[in-house]
């Protein structure tokens, strides 16, 4: 739910659904929140969590979501545990195709998530082994004033995000870049994610901030360990291209969307029906 003052359950306007009602103390945060809801108000995908009003008073910031029950996907993993751990390959692949789903809609619109992360991909009901899962807290996100349907990506200067899953364009202790990035970050924290589903580890964590920065910036990943025994080659090519530190080489959303893991050998027809069963057709 992110950085929020408290939460609670309520109905509105007689409706069957069941939303969070937020409420945030005006200051420094609120201004995320105001960011993260104002954005979310216009977006309305299945893999993305549905925010339905904002209302705002001289001293607090209130805001009406969907209710996402089953928690973030960084429990989900760590399952009552205080230690990640990996899932199947088919249940990584299905998450990792809606939060792709969820990026290639933000980015068609102009809108880069930059913080996306374990903590920030909701389950939007009980867990199951193929979860139907929400992108959440756009706190901060960055919205370009034009359309990316046919032209490159904006540039974008603030160093914002999270150690762990951010780019090495993103050097988080500068406060801005000169070079700039590209919605490619969020590509590459969706390679982290994917990481993390298939083998339980996350590839460049350490004790201190440092020392993921250094290993951040040599970018270097193991996919010959022993967690990567039995993953399939297309899953290993899906997270190096998701992972090249070379911007020009690493994937976009297209790429992630046509590469082979997604759609080799009929997956995605099954991805596909799977998609429909679980997501568009409760």
């Amino acid at each position: 739910m992110g950085n929020y003052q408290y939460v609670s359950r309520l109905w509105l306007d007689g409706n069957s659904k069941t939303y969070w009602k937020g409420n945030l103390w005006q200051g420094e945060c609120a201004d995320s929140v105001s960011t993260n809801s104002s954005i979310l108000c216009k977006l309305d995908h299945p893999n993305i969590i549905k925010v339905y009003g904002l209302h705002e008073n001289y001293k607090e910031t209130y805001f009406y979501q969907d209710l996402a029950i089953g928690g973030d996907l960084f429990s989900y993993l760590c399952n009552g545990t205080d230690t990640l751990h990996p899932i199947r390959e088919p249940g990584a692949l299905f998450i990792v195709f809606q939060v792709a789903m969820a990026l290639e809609y933000i980015h068609s619109m102009g809108i880069t998530h930059r913080d996306l992360k374990l903590d920030n991909v909701l389950i939007k009901d009980v867990p199951s082994r193929y979860p139907h899962i929400v992108l959440a807290d756009f706190g901060a996100a960055q919205e370009s004033s034009f359309p990316k349907l046919s032209r490159p990506a904006d540039r974008m200067y603030t160093m914002i995000g999270t150690a762990e899953y951010a780019a090495p364009e993103i050097k988080l202790g500068l406060d801005r870049s000169q070079k700039g990035y590209t919605n490619k970050v969020d590509i590459w924290s969706l390679g982290i994610i994917a990481h993390i589903l298939l083998s339980g580890i996350s590839p460049f964590h350490d004790e201190t901030t440092e020392k993921v920065f250094q290993k951040v910036q040599k970018a270097h990943i193991d996919l010959e360990i022993k967690q990567w025994r039995h993953i399939s080659v297309e899953a290993k090519l899906f997270v190096k291209g998701c992972l090249r530190p070379r911007v020009s080489q690493r994937f976009d959303i297209h790429d992630c969307m046509r590469s082979q893991w997604i759609n080799q050998k009929g997956r995605r027809k099954l991805l596909d029906n799977c998609y429909s069963a679980v997501v568009t057709n409760k």
